[in-house]
């Protein structure tokens, strides 16, 4: 076969004919995907170039599809879906239905390797659906390999079995030996998972065979790598070792990046369970620039939390606390993007859903069918609500008062499942009206129905309890007290989000045979937005609980290492949310204190107002109540930005690094400033010279939020007592640039207060203040290119004045323009 590959490139050379040599470059780039998938690369690419310029529309689809194979072979899923999406165009445009089905099956397989199984289910779903449409079986057998490895990650191991299976016979009835081979390859993943070790092994060698006598390096690599897993879990860490190097060897060999990124977090893992944590350390952090680089967010969260670990281990707190950070910025941009996701997608389903019952009831006329409808609008309805909130008991209330609608339940109840301690909390349960108090239970207890559930991943479904428990949890002598007493028909759903358990939602009724199928059917539907809804929950309370956590060590590190980079970090954390919170705090009364609608006044001015005088007067009063309010909660909803755009910020305070520059109109920030701390600012005048309506200056609305923030917050600090308290504030160019001025009347500063004035950590209030505030705002005006001055006298005030460069100026005026 090499010796025909070489002459093919001999012949290549000759070729004049661009349609041939098209056709040939392809021919040989799909010899070389699995051998040399870089090289394979670049004769598909040299293919549609060529394919492309000529009009060649067939062989450049064909060769764009080859490409986007290949950089899936060579780990660079992204890429790779990009040029699978812009192949099915082009093969929909050619009307070359089997040319689409190939596309479509191998966007289903980059789909699951990119994490997002509902697209790769939709792809996969029609390409078996189009069977008949082609005559190539080994498509079908690849679809099934892939729903294979989808139902094995969710841990419905049966029905991967089923796909791996069938799969595998249609690979052998074809003699696609790679196929073959990727099939056993799952099938010893699966077993591997199963526990069932010796299968496990034996797939795998029987794979390793195939991949060996196929020249595949790739495969030879990923199935060493999976062997090597399976003994790092028998505890046999030599053969680990030894298969991992192996592996690790052989993919030098064709660059595969994902797969080196994979082997060395194998590798890292397998030196963290041996508690050699300087021997993991650098194949951890290997593994965590290539996962980046290919984009597996899930493998570089993994290897960062090992990396932390390992550090953590050897004292190294500081370096723990980085990659701790790290990862909680994945996971949280990971949640933030999942959380739009999933409301995009479950609005997008319940329009989809609204339209198509819609038509069906037109058309049908059906009074069930109408019946269904309308409580799938209602399931939908409450499943934008539920997922549409962070707080657990909003969720938990707010199914409970719509349940009602949809079946029967004199007993309603969701229960929490915690994986980590294996208990379930029995959170909310309400019978006959009357909400019982919650409780703990094991997972493993045998006489629980929310416990098999969960167990089993399954739904319990009983219409006579008495009899019909015996199906479920035969030790069970008789109807627990959690499931109700007298209760005599219970549904209990697993609320599943991606592969976890999360908890259990039941319904029950005191009466036989109070449910049917499609009772299950909406529950499990209503249980599909409950469990999106709590795990949205679950992540936020643990977002704030790791900002809690973050804060905490942060205080205590301060107190041994107080000029380390984390005692200021947590310094700055607690300055700016007291800021915010204190511009909080004075609206939120404010709108507390307003008085209550009088319907008393109403009633009076309906019964013998009859100009209507009193009544004008009244709404005229409670229009300026309004107006108090919706003020107030105008500078709610900026204290609020500002917290979520101060913790964007942290990084940059922290590590030195900034986020994108953007033209700031630092009047307007000056001007919102000074509403958020008008509490503090109440019985001082506020007086601002300001030349221009406008002045735009390069710089983050943050970084200028905190400079006026910290000169207020401190004016008003030296202002307290005075009587005739005063702030001067001016802007005005000045020397080519721009000029800010902060002058207060107050208490002033002595020289030696002046000279340590931006030190950290040094502060001249006492308990109540922090000493980072004008460091803070040193570091911001050196870091923009600008200057920052202070003048004082004791009794007479303090003036800070600062000064941004000409450059910013002029790169202001240009943007302007």
């Amino acid at each position: 076969m090499i010796e025909n590959v070489k002459q093919k490139q001999q012949e290549l050379a000759t070729l004049t004919d661009s349609v041939e040599k098209v056709d040939l470059l392809k021919e040989i780039s799909e010899y070389f995907q699995r051998k040399d998938p870089l090289q394979a690369l670049q004769y598909a690419t040299q293919a549609a170039e060529i394919a492309g310029r000529i009009g060649y529309d067939s062989g450049y689809a064909e060769a764009i599809f080859l490409q986007g194979k290949h950089q899936n072979n060579l780990g660079q899923y992204v890429e790779s879906m990009k040029l699978l999406k812009q192949a099915l165009s082009l093969f929909e445009t050619l009307n070359d239905r089997t040319g689409y089905i190939k596309a479509l099956n191998l966007k289903g397989m980059v789909n699951y390797r990119l994490g997002d199984f509902q697209d790769a289910l939709v792809d996969l779903t029609e390409v078996l659906k189009s069977e008949e449409d082609i005559d190539d079986k080994s498509i079908r057998a690849s679809a099934l390999n892939t729903m294979g490895n989808i139902y094995s990650d969710l841990d419905d191991y049966d029905n991967a079995l089923k796909y791996y299976q069938e799969g595998l016979e249609k690979f052998r009835e074809t003699g696609d030996r790679n196929g073959e081979a990727s099939i056993l390859n799952n099938l010893g993943i699966l077993y591997s998972d199963l526990g069932a070790y010796e299968k496990s092994l034996s797939h795998y060698l029987a794979c390793l065979k195939i991949r060996e006598e196929q020249e595949d390096p790739r495969g030879i690599a990923i199935t060493l790598l999976n062997i090597g897993d399976l003994y790092m879990k028998q505890g046999e860490f030599g053969k680990a070792l030894a298969c991992h190097h192996n592996a690790l060897d052989i993919n030098t060999g064709i660059g595969n990046k994902a797969v080196e990124a994979h082997i060395n977090g194998s590798i890292g893992k397998l030196w963290v369970k041996q508690e050699k944590w300087e021997k993991a350390i650098p194949y951890l952090e290997k593994a965590t620039e290539l996962a980046a680089e290919v984009e597996d967010r899930n493998l570089r969260v993994q290897t960062l939390k090992n990396l932390a670990s390992a550090h953590e281990a050897l004292g190294n707190m500081s370096d723990a606390l980085s990659y701790f950070k790290m990862c909680y910025q994945i996971e949280k941009k990971a949640f933030d993007e999942e959380y739009k996701e999933r409301i995009d997608y479950l609005k997008n389903r319940y329009e989809a859903e609204k339209k198509e019952k819609e038509a069906e009831i037109y058309r049908l006329k059906n009074v069930e069918l109408a019946r269904l409808y309308d409580h799938i609008r209602l399931i939908s309805e409450i499943g934008q609500k539920i997922t549409a909130s962070l707080s657990l008991e909003t969720i938990l209330t707010t199914v409970y008062e719509n349940i009602n609608q949809l079946m029967k339940a004199d007993g309603f109840g969701i229960d929490l499942y915690h994986p980590e301690t294996e208990e379930i909390e029995y959170k909310f349960f309400i019978e006959r009206g009357e909400r019982l108090k919650p409780l703990t239970g094991s997972v493993h207890d045998e006489g629980s129905f929310s416990a098999w559930a969960i167990r089993n991943r399954k739904e319990v479904f009983l219409n006579d309890a008495t009899q019909e428990y015996m199906a479920y949890i035969p030790k069970l002598k008789a109807v627990g007290a959690d499931e109700g007493g007298e209760t005599l028909s219970a549904l209990y759903v697993p609320l599943i989000v991606e592969d976890r358990v999360v908890g259990v939602v039941t319904v029950q009724s005191f009466d036989p045979g109070a449910y049917t199928p499609a009772d299950l059917d909406m529950l499990r539907a209503l249980g599909n937005y409950i469990a999106v809804a709590l795990d949205n929950a679950r992540a936020y309370a643990e977002l704030n609980k790791a900002i809690d956590d973050l804060k905490t060590a942060e205080v205590q590190m301060l107190q041994s290492e107080r000029m380390a980079s984390l005692g200021e970090l947590s310094s700055m954390i607690g300055h700016e949310f007291n800021n915010i919170l204190n511009g909080i705090s004075s609206p939120v009364e404010l709108i507390m204190s307003q008085p209550p609608l009088d319907e008393d006044v109403i009633w009076h001015c309906w019964e013998s107002d009859q100009e209507g005088h009193e009544l004008q007067a009244y709404l005229e009063e409670r229009r300026q109540v309004w107006e108090k309010i919706r003020e107030a909660s105008k500078m709610i909803k900026l204290a609020s930005d500002r917290a979520f755009e101060t913790i964007r910020d942290l990084q940059a305070i922290a590590g030195g690094k900034s986020r994108k520059l953007g033209l700031t109109d630092i009047v307007e920030t000056l001007e919102e400033t000074i509403r958020l701390q008008r509490h503090k600012l109440h019985k001082i005048e506020i007086v601002k010279e300001i030349e221009a309506e406008q002045f735009r200056v390069m710089i983050t609305s943050g970084e200028m939020g905190q400079i006026f923030m910290n000169f207020l917050v401190n004016a008003a600090h030296a202002l307290e007592g005075q009587e005739d308290a005063r702030i001067t504030i001016r802007m005005r160019q000045q020397d080519g640039g721009v000029e800010i001025q902060f002058a207060d009347n107050g208490k002033g500063m002595s020289e030696e207060v002046q000279k340590r004035i931006f030190e950290p950590f040094f502060t001249t209030k006492g308990e109540k203040g922090t000493g980072i505030g004008l460091t803070m705002v040193k570091r911001i005006v050196d870091q923009r290119g600008g200057k920052i001055t202070v003048e004082s006298q004791e009794g007479e005030g303090t003036t800070f004045t600062i000064w941004f460069p000409q450059e910013i100026q002029e790169l202001s005026k240009h943007h302007g323009n």
